[in-house]
């Protein structure tokens, strides 16, 4: 899932496409509502099955009008954790059995900060396809966005995800050793050591890591829940094979993270449930280096080795770090692991603000 922050503009609750005729298309759409817990506030969104293209997005939990005029889209939650989501005339349990009902599928991750549910529902009969007017779609309905925010964010149309290259940049023959002579008359070795560098002003974004850190728990709807106790580290990342030394590129990022303490998932319902730790990482551009080193007159750059890639390190950022949150119908088993590519946020770690 990918995400997209601005500062908060409340003004109108019910933001939704307005038609200009009758006219119908049929598409599949993706359904995204968010409950932030301490204010109370809450968010409903729908774009298409790309997530390319916004169609309507509410500060409620209904949309009405606009592409939404003949067939109203509701959720109404019995508890922060169950309820029914309606499109029109059909009505369907959320977050529902896993395989869907009617088609649509639903999952949901809540934290103690928020609860967020997606659903895809396919054969959405939408007023056709109006011209949208961004001067009156808030971009969020919340008012903070810092790190924690954005991960329970409303879904937002995603911003291009960085180019993934796909060569394996192994390492190539190393220069020559040279000899230099010393002022002191001493001979010096010079031997080539390979470095990684940034390049530029390395374009750095911001991504998510999902590492799911517990065993996939099916719930018979009693109260049930999974617990996490074993700390497990996650190194840096990067989109090509072959020997990489780390750098971190003068960015607020480490080598490695731990994925933390104990934490617990709670949860009453027919489900499959487990927890994720999500890690934001930073993404920046690097290039690998020959360097000379061995003495006093060795310490110079040679050759490039390889082309550019991409390295994801973990931040380390106090406000872009780590997040436990507790997944229902989206569980991949112990280890499952996701580097996701598409753009949360442009810039380093200290986009983020510093409360």
């Amino acid at each position: 899932m990918h995400f997209a922050t601005a500062l908060v503009a409340m003004a109108p609750l019910h933001v939704a496409l307005a038609a200009p005729h009758a006219a119908r298309t049929t598409t599949n759409v993706l359904v995204s509502y968010r409950h932030d817990k301490a204010s109370g506030r809450t968010s409903l969104t729908v774009l298409d099955e790309a997530q390319s293209k916004l169609i309507a997005r509410s500060c409620t939990t209904s949309i009405t009008t606009g592409s939404f005029a003949d067939a109203p889209l509701r959720l109404d939650l019995s508890s922060p954790l169950n309820g029914t989501l309606s499109i029109g005339s059909i009505t369907v349990p959320v977050p529902g059995p896993e395989e869907g009902t009617d088609g649509i599928a639903c999952t949901m991750g809540y934290t103690n900060g928020y609860t967020r549910l997606q659903c895809t529902v396919p054969n959405v009969a939408l007023l056709a396809d109006p011209a949208l007017d961004r001067r009156d779609l808030p971009e969020t309905c919340f008012e903070d966005d810092d790190f924690v925010n954005v991960l329970g964010a409303e879904v937002h149309v995603a911003l291009p995800e960085l180019e993934l290259d796909t060569r394996d940049y192994a390492i190539t023959a190393p220069p020559a050793p040279y000899n230099i002579t010393t002022l002191d008359k001493r001979q010096i070795t010079c031997l080539p050591s390979i470095q990684t560098d940034r390049v530029g002003d390395g374009n750095p974004h911001q991504n998510l890591k999902r590492i799911q850190i517990s065993h996939d728990l099916r719930c018979n709807g009693a109260n049930c829940g999974v617990q996490y106790t074993e700390s497990k580290t996650v190194e840096f990342s990067v989109n090509i094979g072959g020997n990489i030394p780390w750098t971190a590129a003068g960015f607020a990022v480490s080598k490695s993270t731990s994925t933390g303490t104990s934490n617990e998932c709670s949860y009453q319902g027919h489900n499959t449930i487990c927890m994720q730790k999500i890690l934001m990482h930073t993404a920046y551009t690097v290039q690998r280096y020959w360097y000379y080193i061995g003495g006093i007159g060795c310490n110079r750059r040679a050759d490039k080795e390889g082309g550019s890639f991409v390295m994801w390190s973990p931040n380390s950022h106090p406000r872009a770090g780590h997040y436990f949150e507790c997944q229902i119908n989206k569980c991949h088993g112990m280890g499952w692991s996701n580097q996701e590519t598409g753009i949360v946020r442009k810039g380093g770690p200290d986009v983020w603000p510093k409360k």
